[in-house]
């Protein structure tokens, strides 16, 4: 690597053999590590597996409950033990017994439920379950009709005040996101639209093979994306490369990504997080290696486009990444999101889930009122915008704009891989 003034692209923009091998053979010493950390099968280690909470729903959502619906829980806990109770009691013979841990569990249920405040009754009701299942107490079959009727009326109670205070409250909060203008107002308004279908034509039928589904976008697509043609080089001039990544900034960027996330390559993002100071600070100067090439290795590039579907029907082609690049672009668009956060437009700095028009009637609505003059208004809807635009005129007004570089040069580059 040289020691002078880096510059992204400095190299010749193409594979480089020895690149690649140098890569594969960091991939096989970091894929030793990882299979060393994360094979061991113990909890708060290195490596080891991540701690998820377990433990039962109901107290997992305990904290999140009001009065209401915990009064409301625990008596439809209470009215199912009743008929349990009810329903065994209408049989002739014996009521049978239930185990002894099984009754002490559910009385310290109810003990628990009484002293919460939410199951007035619940002393009472657990004492006659108590005496029926063990035999000592009324076997008669409308004996637990009372605690039945009395719950069953609490449960109907609670669950109609509990839906007019629910609808209550989702009125008064959609007020205020309409009102405020949030983004949960706006996906509210978007119409119904059909749910997608994945059927291609051929001749004159309609099917829904795979095969014919994905030969199908595979041609619309060929056609937007220029199938076979050369990119065009991006002329901004000598890009200044900053510091490079850091183990901490990597390691940190690889703990963001969510457990259950797309990996083509079979590595885990969370698995860089395991590995080593010295084998993250070479991913670093590897990762430095590629921006002054200006090409990553060839393994890296193979990219998997899967087909998702679209809430106004077909389907919409996503890329999928290899693991490396990812952890790389994502530690870059921190600068990127810095950038963003000091424009005062919103045209270039949307908020997420609104239209791309509503910032644009907004910006026209402003500049109505500020210059007082009359405007003519005229929408145009641009299909496929994103594949007519012109490399040299991103990177121009990317300059232009004090956007970061860096990332944005290897974001074009990597839409060249195949």
């Amino acid at each position: 690597m040289p020691t002078g003034h880096l510059t992204f692209g400095m190299g010749n923009n193409s594979p480089d053999l020895k690149v690649d091998d140098l890569w594969r053979k960091w991939q096989a010493l970091a894929n030793v590590e990882i299979r060393s950390s994360f094979g061991i099968d113990s909890k708060h280690l290195l490596g080891g597996p991540f701690n998820i909470k377990e433990g039962p729903l109901h107290e997992a959502i305990a904290s999140k409950r009001c009065h209401r619906a915990s009064s409301l829980s625990a008596r439809k806990w209470a009215l199912r033990r009743i008929c349990e109770a009810r329903a065994k009691s209408r049989k002739c013979g014996a009521p049978g017994f239930i185990k002894s841990l099984l009754l002490a569990k559910r009385y310290t249920q109810f003990a628990k439920l009484y002293d919460e405040g939410v199951l007035p009754n619940g002393i009472g009701i657990a004492i006659d379950l108590q005496l029926f299942w063990s035999g000592g107490g009324n076997c008669q079959p409308g004996y637990f009709d009372t605690w039945y009727e009395m719950l069953n009326e609490q449960v109907r109670m609670l669950e109609s005040s509990t839906r007019k205070e629910s609808y209550k409250l989702y009125r008064d909060n959609l007020e205020q996101d309409v009102n405020k203008g949030t983004a949960r107002a706006f996906r509210l308004l978007r119409p119904l639209v059909a749910p997608p279908s994945g059927k291609v034509k051929v001749g004159g039928t309609w099917v829904y093979s795979p095969v014919e589904v994905l030969a199908e976008h595979r041609s619309v697509w060929a056609k937007w994306w220029q199938e076979g043609a050369e990119p065009t080089t991006a002329e901004v001039g000598q890009v200044p490369l900053g510091a490079p990544l850091c183990p901490d900034i990597i390691r940190g960027v690889a703990g963001s990504f969510k457990k259950f996330t797309s990996c083509n390559d079979g590595l885990h993002p969370r698995h860089f997080k395991g590995l080593s100071d010295i084998a993250l600070t070479s991913l670093g100067a590897m990762f430095r290696l590629f921006e002054v090439n200006g090409q990553w290795p060839s393994d890296e590039q193979a990219v998997i486009v899967a087909l998702i579907p679209k809430s106004d029907g077909g389907l919409r082609p996503i890329a999928l990444f290899r693991t490396a690049y990812r952890i790389y672009a994502k530690a870059h668009a921190r600068s990127v999101r810095d950038w963003a956060a000091l424009l005062p437009d919103a045209q270039c700095n949307n908020s997420k889930g609104r239209w791309v028009g509503d910032s644009t009637w907004r910006a026209q609505v402003r500049a109505v009122t500020q210059s007082k003059k009359h405007h003519i208004e005229f929408l145009l809807d641009v299909k496929k915008a994103f594949e007519h635009v012109r490399r040299g005129s991103v990177a121009r007004e990317a300059k232009l704009q004090d956007y970061p570089l860096v990332p944005l040069l290897a974001s074009l580059t990597s839409y060249a891989w195949p």
